[in-house]
């Protein structure tokens, strides 16, 4: 059962000789309007299953570009939860961590009492300018201590 257009466009009427526009609003006044245009080769709930997969389509690709580096204040939380994670560097120390510096990009200094570490962030290679939250991973240096 499809509803006349001239029930679904009652508050939309065109003028003479304008180019022929459709509200955004009215996407059934829309899908009518189509299929009579039609000749009624589309039915309206055909139509509407072309507008369901099209807006489906556009959600997936929205979505999927959305992703993005992280802000910087959570870029440097992941890669101090990644240091501390590490069993390297946790295993090198022989008591607690007291302090975490960073000294320059990608590369944090890590004290506990008389001893120190140095850690490198590295990128993974095969990520290098790849959309979304950077891919690195850890590179720690010799312990020293005094």
């Amino acid at each position: 059962m499809m509803a006349s257009c001239a029930s679904l466009c009652a508050p939309w009427k065109p003028t003479a000789g304008a180019a022929t526009r459709f509200p955004i609003s009215e996407p059934r006044a829309f899908a009518a309007m189509a299929i009579q245009s039609n000749n009624g080769g589309l039915t309206e709930g055909s139509m509407m299953r072309v507008f369901g997969v099209a807006s489906a389509t556009w959600v997936v690709f929205c979505s999927a570009t959305a992703m993005a580096a992280l802000p910087p204040q959570y870029q440097r939380l992941a890669e101090l939860r990644a240091i501390l994670d590490d069993s390297r560097v946790v295993g090198a120390f022989s008591r607690p961590i007291d302090k975490i510096e960073r000294i320059a990009d990608d590369l944090y200094r890590l004290t506990a009492g008389a001893c120190t570490m140095d850690v490198a962030i590295k990128d993974n290679p095969g990520r290098i300018n790849v959309v979304g939250p950077r891919s690195f991973f850890i590179d720690p240096a010799q312990i020293a201590c005094i």
